[in-house]
């Protein structure tokens, strides 16, 4: 499966959102492959293979847009998404600051 499909790695301690966002992914064809914390989604195998990477903002011990960033340092090229309560100015600069394509509202 994710030979052929485009892999994207999730970010996400909030098991519901993990989990309602991989099964939307794979009815797409994408490999959609949870990281319940920070670690794990640094730790991935497949990282520097990804093709996006979606991160949660304020997890209880990394936050999404600094994930990125250690994402980035790793070597990880692709574009990132993270997910907020709230788009205030402030999350939104933090994020353009670290390099997130994009950021969705998670509910």
């Amino acid at each position: 499966m994710a030979g052929t499909w485009p892999v994207v790695l999730i970010h996400s301690n909030d098991e519901p959102i993990g989990h309602a966002l991989r099964f939307v992914l794979q009815m797409e064809k994408v490999c959609a492959q949870l990281c319940p914390d920070a670690t794990a989604l640094r730790d991935s195998p497949g990282l520097l293979q990804a093709h996006c990477l979606v991160l949660l903002y304020h997890p209880p011990v990394v936050d999404g847009c600094e994930l990125s960033c250690v994402a980035r340092r790793k070597g990880a090229l692709a574009p990132a998404i993270l997910l907020v309560d709230a788009a205030t100015p402030r999350v939104k600069a933090q994020a353009a600051a670290t390099g997130i394509w994009r950021y969705w509202r998670s509910r």
